[in-house]
């Protein structure tokens, strides 16, 4: 079987598909209309093709690959973002090399299996200065300079309806919670079992504080997967402690709402923005009568903050700003030189602290030191490790200045916090 699609030439080519041919007719005709009604290009993309779909993808990226000297892995980039859209079961958005917006879904198979997608952009999000300031190339500026600019509200709009048609071309039912729903479940009957056996030897069913914690982390990191993860975990704990009574759930879900609001703000998005946001997301969650409703639109809000926590419209720079945080997490038990991650970024230093500094609202050497005691104050919950140790494992050489950071951070010493905890 093969299939057709349009080169950036306007030629047609063909490779080999893994989309049926009704299928693959349809996803094209749906992209010709949204091309039609937006202005941005927009393609069907087969996972199985790579004969067929290994030109450039569009003019841009014809430009983009004369001016970098190297082939266009275009098509490559759109593949792997409609895995990614699969993998949250949501649409997918990521900066291609000239910085501008791609949005990927993903269609599925009548075994749930994604054999293809659509992809629509390249995008200029914001304003034409934001995403030219760091194009080097005249040919780059002159070419993205003709593309038109949409706010992140108009393409988070496009992305839902490209979403909308993907599900509706898909052979089998992909909803965006399927897969939360399956894992709150699992999670919700081991906490169950532990609850009984702390009942049964006379034990307090302890607030998981320590998870918490984790939780906060992980969404200050920004990391999506482990977020919703660890949200599961909570949401099963304040399911059973409260024996499934959703009048009490709903209180304690608030509660636990709040605090993470808190730390999508510690991690860059909008306070302000968030406390208007909240007074809504506090009544829907008091409007939900059942827990499948409840935990529904729990993950939506968390989603939300965590999306707030890394907005596109600052700046212009979000992907530069993940490549840094990504590099700290990884990095953070090291001796971290911002020539360092300025190299990793392909900037110059002080260019990048200044990017960062907008981005997130905090410097860069105080992005390092938040990580570090972050993981600083998990590790001090395990009392087999001693205070220095746990300073080593957080990248800090002297225990004195391990002091001095962690008391900046929580007002407290770490010997001090380990005994209140």
């Amino acid at each position: 079987m093969f299939i057709m699609v349009s080169g950036c030439d306007g030629k047609p080519y063909r490779g080999r598909s893994a989309m049926k041919p009704g299928l693959e007719k349809q996803t094209e005709i749906y992209c010709r209309h949204m091309e039609r009604l937006t202005g941005i290009p927009c393609y069907p993309v087969d996972l199985e093709d790579r004969e067929g779909q290994a030109k450039p993808l569009c003019e841009l990226c014809r430009v983009c690959e004369g001016v970098r000297g190297g082939l266009c892995d275009g098509w490559q980039e759109v593949r792997a973002g409609c895995m990614e859209a699969f993998r949250w079961s949501n649409f997918y958005m990521f900066l291609c090399h000239s910085g501008l917006l791609m949005v990927c879904t993903f269609i599925t198979d009548k075994g749930g299996r994604p054999v293809g997608g659509i992809t629509t952009g390249p995008i200029c999000a914001g304003t034409m200065d934001d995403n030219l300031q760091l194009v080097a190339s005249h040919q780059l500026r002159e070419t993205i300079s003709a593309q038109p600019c949409y706010n992140m509200e108009q393409i988070q709009g496009l992305a839902e309806i490209l979403n909308a048609i993907s599900v509706s071309l898909s052979e089998s039912v992909h909803h965006p919670s399927a897969k939360y729903f399956t894992d709150q479940q699992s999670y919700v009957n081991q906490e169950y079992a532990k609850h009984i056996r702390a009942l049964a030897g006379g034990d307090i069913y302890l607030y998981p504080i320590a998870l918490e914690r984790k939780l906060r982390l992980a969404i200050n990191n920004r990391d999506r997967e482990t977020s919703m993860v660890l949200l599961n975990q909570m949401l099963a704990y304040i399911y059973t402690s409260n024996n499934y009574d959703l009048k009490r759930i709903r209180v304690r879900a608030w509660e636990l709402l709040t605090v993470l609001s808190r730390a999508a703000a510690d991690a860059g998005a909008d306070f302000t923005e968030l406390q208007l946001r909240n007074d809504d997301f506090r009544n829907q969650i008091f409007k939900c009568r059942s827990l499948e409703g409840l935990t529904s639109r729990i993950s939506g809000i968390l989603q939300l903050y965590l999306a707030a926590a890394f907005d596109l419209k600052k700046g212009g720079h979000g992907q530069i700003v993940r490549w840094v945080l990504e590099y700290v997490e990884a990095h953070y038990q090291e001796k971290i030189r911002l020539a360092d991650i300025a190299e990793e970024v392909h900037l110059s230093a002080p260019y990048l602290c200044t990017v960062f500094k907008n981005g997130t609202g905090e410097s860069i050497s105080g992005c390092i030191n938040r990580v570090r005691i972050e993981h600083a104050r998990i590790l001090l919950q395990d009392p087999s490790l001693s205070l220095v140790q746990v300073a080593n494992l957080c990248g800090f050489d002297e225990q004195s200045y391990f002091t001095k950071i962690f008391r900046s951070y929580t007002g407290l010493s770490p010997r001090k916090y380990r005994q209140q905890k």
